[in-house]
């Protein structure tokens, strides 16, 4: 059997989402050729398939649904993508026509020679595209906008998302890829190509089907980007990718931790556990925001529908279900009444949330938030907490520290009922703390530090990271003694105090230094 290829091999691409799939692929084919040659006493198949087969690695990116009412037999895709095929021809087996750049152009393909670039691409695949999707996603379902279309709106919801997605990956994504030794140009290109394919005005994703695995898609797709930036030493993490984290955490919260009391709602939940599912409660202001826009034409927002697996979302009536089984380690709650007693082990993120008894203040969920982020299935960002010298290690938990206040923080202020796309308004506008926008650091939502040496350390202004207009002000503080110190801490050191007495004036004021 003769082949025209260069080196006169077949060559099999692999387009399963999985890594290094033409190794996966050449692997599982290698192990059933060498059983079928033991049992018919040859080794002819398996020298066939080593010297005259290549099983190429590659990615594949390209969005692909179902068309509405045809039960997922009808598949839509997007438009082509620039990168929709990049197969890594190591050995340079492809047939020749493959290498003319017209061609590759004409269907979205890309060739590459070395394993390095195929890496890249993935990376940037994971961390542009998927990690936008996922940041963005839970936000948008809990706001009711049910499909990436409404990102083609001309809504004031839609520009504040779109601003919030592009500081995400300027400050955030960009700078995280440039560290970890991928091309400025090339990661510039690919958000430049995604962001275009996001607002297709005749292509969209449900975002409630984007949100599935979202504990673990956090971990992979925005993970390596919060890695990064809390390695370097002159870079910060922003409350734009603390605001992606706490989106999703809001949308992994049964609802019986925060409004469970109506009797619908508590029906639902209770049908719910028979099927090993949850129940979340949809952003209480979404009908205020101009955000119920771009509806899929065969759904009324009345429609109780299934968005996948049995999952379904009622917008009217304000619910939604999930699955989610990332399991973190922390102490929690036993059912007794009495708070103070915590058990610790192992028990799901979203069983974890809900014995909080939300709405609390932020120091309430610090706990479970860093075990989430540290846990291999969930944030996976256990790696931070030990390599290197004492000194970064140090540095690392500081960072990491500071990010899971932050997240604490955004999170607190949406389970207590403050409007998600008010959130990102303020951020946008600049507003309160957010003094750099969405590129303002976590360090300002983090002003609280339950030490024992805090008593012994001078207090310092600091702006309190929660708004008077918040309803965590309406928040009772609970029966726990830190959340009671966090309130106090964090009033007592918001207020700005001028010491007259030890002349602490500035020069300017002259005379008055005197008093």
């Amino acid at each position: 059997m003769k082949c025209t290829n260069p080196n006169g091999k077949i060559c099999v691409i692999n387009t399963d989402n999985v890594p290094n799939n033409g190794n996966v692929i050449r692997s599982h084919v290698l192990e059933n050729a060498e059983k079928y040659s033991a049992e018919k006493e040859g080794e002819d198949f398996v020298e066939f398939l080593t010297s005259k087969v290549a099983f190429l690695n590659s990615m594949v990116d390209r969005i692909t649904s179902s068309r509405p009412n045809s039960n997922g037999l009808v598949p839509l895709c997007e438009p082509l993508p620039n990168k929709a095929l990049v197969i890594c021809d190591q050995g340079k087996d492809l047939p020749l026509w493959m290498d003319d750049k017209n061609v590759q152009s004409q269907f979205g393909v890309k060739i590459r020679h070395d394993p390095k670039d195929l890496e890249s691409d993935i990376a940037l695949k994971l961390r542009v595209a998927n990690g936008t999707h996922t940041a963005v996603a839970h936000a948008m379902a809990l706001l009711s906008l049910v499909n990436t279309e409404a990102l083609c709106s001309s809504s004031s919801s839609s520009d504040v998302i779109l601003n919030y997605l592009d500081s995400l990956y300027q400050t955030q994504i960009l700078p995280a890829a440039v560290n970890d030794g991928i091309s400025a140009k090339e990661t510039d290109a690919t958000w430049d190509d995604w962001r275009q394919r996001l607002q297709h005005p005749h292509f969209g994703l449900s975002t409630f089907f984007i949100t599935q695995n979202g504990a673990a898609k956090c971990g992979i797709r925005l993970g390596p980007t919060i890695k990064s930036l809390v390695v370097a030493t002159d870079q910060s993490l922003s409350v734009s990718v603390a605001f992606a984290v706490a989106a999703i955490l809001r949308f992994l919260t049964p609802a019986s931790s925060a409004n469970g009391s109506d009797a619908n709602l508590r029906q639902l939940i209770d049908d719910a556990k028979l099927r090993d599912v949850y129940v979340g409660w949809l952003d209480v202001d979404c009908n205020d925001h101009e955000t119920n826009v771009n509806q899929p034409p065969d759904n009324s927002s009345a429609d109780t529908v299934t968005y996948a697996d049995g999952l379904r979302y009622n917008l009217s009536e304000g619910w939604y279900e999930f699955k989610c089984d990332c399991p973190i380690t922390c102490k929690t709650p036993t059912n007794d009444s009495n708070d103070s007693k915590r058990v610790e082990g192992e028990i799901a993120l979203p069983e974890a949330l809900s014995k909080l008894n939300a709405p609390g203040q932020p120091c309430a969920y610090k706990e479970v938030v860093r075990s989430y982020l540290i846990h291999s299935q969930g944030g996976n960002l256990q790696t931070l907490l030990k390599g290197g010298c004492e000194e970064e290690e140090l540095s690392r938990a500081r960072k990491l520290d500071t990010f899971v206040g932050a997240v604490s923080t955004l999170y607190a202020r949406m389970v207590s009922g403050d409007s998600i796309i008010l959130l990102l308004q303020e951020m946008m506008k600049k507003q309160h703390i957010y003094t750099n926008g969405f590129a303002t650091s976590c360090a300002c939502l983090d002003s609280i530090r339950l030490s024992e040496q805090d008593g012994l350390k001078p207090l310092h202004y600091f702006p309190n990271p929660i708004p008077k207009t918040s309803g965590l002000m309406t928040t009772q503080s609970g029966l726990q003694e830190k959340e009671v110190y966090s309130v106090v801490f964090s009033e007592v050191r918001s207020q700005q105090v001028i010491d007259l007495h030890t002349h602490l004036l500035p020069p300017s004021h002259g005379a008055l230094c005197l008093w």
